[in-house]
């Protein structure tokens, strides 16, 4: 993506289902021994909710909205990958917009980069705010898990899928808490029908292609190098994987950002932001300290550089 600069990242919210021990899966099917697996791979819990994705959405986004001044959210970005019956969500989203008090705004979706959609969104709203000429763009991500319980496993890969959503604002007012030095993103659509589940190996090559040509891209776009980054952040897998992914993009395993693991499992799309929001009250950052995002959904592949504003 073309050099931009001074826009940020601010009052980052999320919500999330409730607590539920990952030994809680043996109840439903799976043997105490995948049950250990995963606790040996860092997962100790993943979250469920009763609410519906708009609720956890508007449990999110109502904090953020609190946060700023009245009428200063200027268009909205939504993304989710649990996609379901469009008129329902059609509804649902009209509502969500009306019970935030930002029914005029107009909306812009997106579902196809499932896990890479924080990196998605972001690309789409600075797009917005430089060629539209505003200054807050409203991002809220959605997530919840409508199959049945013991689908939250997913092999190969041996991760968990949990309920939650996040919301920011991408602007160019300063303050916020983090400073966007770049972002990019990339996709290899042949591999459109190659199934983890029956071609890992094909499918991890793919993965690991993605993510080196991501990464290189982004930290040759801003003239950085890994070791410039305090840390990085990936998806909440499980540790195996975020290191082998942080590996791609060319980093240390000192460098990964692993706290959000054991408590929140995989929230797609938000559990980046769930980590960035962690992070920062953890004050593991100091003014100037760079974190590298990595968004990995099949694939498309993402890649966003931020630096904390202290």
């Amino acid at each position: 993506m073309r050099p931009f600069k001074d826009i940020f990242i601010h009052k980052i919210n999320f919500a999330a289902g409730d607590q539920v021990d990952i030994l809680n899966f043996k109840n439903i099917g799976l043997s105490i021994d995948d049950c250990e697996t995963l606790t040996g791979l860092g997962l100790k819990y993943y979250r469920k909710s009763l609410k519906s994705e708009y609720d956890l959405a508007y449990e999110s986004a109502s904090q953020t909205i609190q946060q700023v001044k009245p009428r200063s959210v200027e268009r909205v970005i939504y993304a989710s990958s649990s996609v379901d019956d469009h008129d329902y969500k059609k509804n649902q989203f009209g509502k969500l917009m009306d019970d935030l008090q930002l029914s005029e705004i107009y909306p812009v979706g997106t579902f196809l980069a499932r896990c890479d959609s924080l990196q998605m969104s972001v690309r789409l709203a600075i797009n917005v705010i430089i060629s539209e000429d505003v200054n807050n763009v409203l991002v809220i991500i959605a997530d919840r898990h409508y199959s049945n319980e013991n689908d939250r496993v997913i092999t190969p890969g041996n991760y968990v899928v949990s309920d939650a959503a996040c919301s920011f604002l991408v602007s160019t007012e300063n303050g916020g808490e983090y400073e966007i030095l770049g972002i990019d993103n990339y996709s290899d659509q042949t591999y459109w029908n190659i199934s983890p589940k029956y071609n890992f190996v094909t499918y991890l090559q793919g993965l690991s292609n993605g993510i080196q040509i991501v990464s290189r891209g982004l930290l040759r776009d801003i003239n950085e190098t890994p070791q410039s980054f305090k840390k990085i952040i990936t998806g909440n897998y499980n540790l195996s994987v975020m290191s082998n992914y942080a590996r791609f993009a060319g980093f240390k395993r000192e460098q990964l950002y692993t706290d959000s693991l054991a408590s929140y499992a995989h929230t797609f799309g938000s559990g980046q932001i769930i980590s960035l929001k962690n992070l920062h009250n953890q004050g593991g950052l100091k003014k100037g300290d760079k974190v590298f995002v990595l968004g990995t959904g099949d694939y498309f592949f993402g890649a966003l550089a931020l630096t904390s504003t202290g």
